[in-house]
């Protein structure tokens, strides 16, 4: 088992960069959170910040259908 990493993972990982041109700024630090949580070993952690980051997605493009509907 290993017990500390320095750089973390989450510090030379920069592929998370792509993702802030389709995450608002709320979603993309949570996440950066998910991804922290992941590196440390709370994978449910994680899975509840990317539960609430896909939910926030959806309700989004529900939004815009509707208002495209109406």
């Amino acid at each position: 088992m290993k017990v500390g990493q320095y750089p973390s993972i989450v510090e030379f990982n920069k592929s998370i960069d792509k993702y802030k041109k389709v995450l608002c700024s709320n979603d993309f630090r949570e996440f950066n959170r998910a991804i922290g949580l992941k590196a440390h070993g709370i994978g449910i952690g994680s899975f509840v910040y990317l539960r609430r980051i896909f939910e926030n997605l959806i309700e989004e493009k529900v939004k815009s259908r509707e208002i495209k509907v109406f």
